[in-house]
């Protein structure tokens, strides 16, 4: 018997124990409750493969809490549509390469992205990824001109210097233990160097690192709904405000120095929010402060973990293949120059094998909101239909022998990345392709310079941790050993 039935069993006999004081008439409406909740279940479910059988009430919630890679493998194994249930509500998985494609560029706003229940109140409702169709198409495609691989670029020199500057210093502090914590704040300091330069100060990182960890907190499947004072919730949506402060008295401080109202470096001119601020747009998207706060916390709030998770997986990579990271290291002493960096397919194909075979982001939780068909089946509004990107990358339609880590496999190869969908794919593509591709390959470029990546014991490729994003086991210990 698992977990969850046990807690379901608990919950049950709390709540009639309560209720046989109060009335009768309440044990048989919770009984009646538990006994609709089944039948309501098989009767969405139809032929879709899942349990005969749900825990009443909380459904399977300790699989929930506690993910592991197992349970979802065994709910990927069903087919392409898997069945199950959570605190009453309706969940369908789908690992079929079309019907998550479907899921992904539906336009008409009937499957609406949602992570979690409290996801508008988290990242507020006028957020521009909870727009659809043209009107998506409009705020992301003026925002998207901005992070092209020729723009960006143009920041990789500086992206460079600042990348070595933080690394050099892990021969000091390196915290052996944590290993996430070192590398969330790389990230995040090569992030704020090339958006907003000077115009966020040093100071207010550590409030910054602190927020956006609370809103990853708040990401759990299951989490307590409403924002009363001490919940996920409620902490992540003060946490969302604080970054948006931060980020709107960066636009303005920008402002000023635009206008000549203030002095700062004149390096600040190659920020991103500089270049915002200075390029004429119609949209309201990027000249209206209040909505392009919200387009940079966005962005900042969806790369932060997804490219703390891959960079941890591109350790574990270079720790557990030895031979390839000697390979990558005789490739990063022929480089040249910083174009003969940024556009070095071997290092590329490299990175994009990572994401591949240990994507970041392994499942994107939607909301049906109308009846809705898919693979020959109808579902109910209030469905949960969570595409699985772990499956498609790991389709053997779309690789040969995925399963496989092959660290060439995008040179001159007829397999094509996209189809792995760790990007997304539709208008809700991730807009951070090309920044991420760079940052990445600017790290590793970095960290073999100067560093041999290893292992305090061998590390289980297959030992997943999730966490909102997934990661290597957290008992991992990451060492790095100067080449000097």
């Amino acid at each position: 018997m698992s977990i969850s039935y046990l807690i379901s069993l608990t919950v049950i006999a709390t709540l009639s124990f309560i209720a046989s004081y109060i009335s009768y008439h309440i044990v048989g409406l919770i009984i009646l409750y538990c006994v609709y909740e089944q039948i309501d279940f098989q009767v969405r479910k139809g032929s879709i493969p899942g349990p005969k059988f749900i825990p009443p009430i909380v459904g399977f919630i300790y699989e929930s809490l506690n993910p592991k890679m197992e349970g979802y493998a065994n709910l990927w194994k069903l087919g392409p549509l898997s069945a199950t249930s959570v605190f009453g509500k309706y969940i369908v998985v789908c690992t079929d390469k079309e019907m998550v494609k479907q899921i992904f560029t539906e336009p008409t706003g009937i499957v609406q992205l949602c992570l979690v229940d409290s996801m508008k109140e988290i990242i507020s409702p006028d957020n521009f990824v909870f727009s659809f169709g043209n009107l998506h198409k409009i705020q992301k495609g003026s925002f998207i001109s901005f992070l092209t691989k020729k723009n960006m670029e143009r920041h990789a020199q500086s992206q460079l210097e600042k990348i070595t500057s933080e690394v050099e210093e892990w021969g000091n502090y390196f915290n052996i233990n944590h290993y996430n914590h070192n590398f969330r704040w790389l990230n995040m300091h090569s992030f704020f160097a090339i958006f907003f330069g000077d115009f966020i100060y040093i100071k207010e990182y550590e409030q910054l690192a602190d927020d956006l960890e609370t809103l990853t907190k708040a990401l759990q499947l299951v989490n307590f709904p409403i924002a009363l004072p001490g919940t996920n919730v409620y902490n992540a949506i003060r946490a969302r405000k604080r970054i948006v402060n931060t980020i709107r008295r960066a636009i303005m401080f920008c402002q000023y120095y635009i206008e000549g109202g203030v002095y700062v470096n004149e390096s600040n001119k190659e920020t991103m929010l500089y270049q915002f601020l200075t390029t004429s747009s119609d949209a309201d998207i990027i000249n209206k402060h209040e909505q392009l706060a919200l387009v940079l916390f966005s962005f900042i709030f969806a790369s932060q973990d997804a490219m703390s998770s891959s960079v941890s997986w591109i350790m574990a990579r270079l720790a557990h293949h030895q031979d390839v990271q000697q390979s990558l290291y005789n490739e990063v002493m022929r480089i040249t120059d910083i174009d003969d960096l940024c556009n070095n397919k071997i290092i590329e194909s490299f990175i994009k094998e990572s994401i591949r075979s240990r994507p970041s982001v392994i499942m994107v939780p939607h909301k049906i909101t109308r009846l809705y068909e898919i693979g020959n089946h109808i579902l109910q509004p209030g469905t949960i239909v969570i595409p699985s990107i772990w499956s498609t990358s790991h389709i053997s339609d779309n690789f040969e022998n995925p399963n496989e880590f092959k660290a060439k496999r995008f040179i001159d190869s007829k397999e094509n990345f996209s189809n792995s969908f760790t990007f997304g794919v539709g208008l809700h593509s991730c807009m951070g392709f090309n920044f991420t591709m760079q940052h990445l390959t600017i790290l590793i470029y970095a960290i073999l310079k100067q560093y041999k990546v290893t292992s305090e014991k061998p590390i289980d490729m297959n030992d997943v941790r999730i966490f909102s994003t997934s990661y290597p086991n957290k008992d991992v210990k990451f060492q790095f050993t100067s080449r000097k």
